[in-house]
C-alpha cells in the first residue's frame, strides 16, 4: 500500500522489475529514479536498492539467471 517500503538490499542474481500499477520510488545504489505504471528497471546482481510505494503498487519482480 502507499507508504510501505522494501529497505536497502541486495540480490545474488540480477533482477528486472515491471510496474503494472500504481507509483514508486526506486533506490538503485546512491540515484533515485521514479517508476510508474509500464515501468521496467534493471537491477544487476549485487546492486544495493529499495522500493517505496507512493500510491499501491503492483509489480513482477524477475530473477535472471
Amino acid at each position: 500500500g502507499q507508504g510501505e517500503e522494501l529497505s536497502q538490499h541486495t540480490a545474488a542474481k540480477p533482477a528486472l522489475l515491471f510496474f503494472v500499477q500504481g507509483n514508486a520510488t526506486i533506490g538503485l545504489g546512491d540515484d533515485l529514479q521514479p517508476a510508474q505504471t509500464g515501468t521496467w528497471i534493471h537491477m544487476p546482481a549485487r546492486l544495493e536498492h529499495s522500493v517505496k510505494a507512493n500510491t499501491p503498487v503492483v509489480m513482477l519482480l524477475i530473477l535472471l539467471k
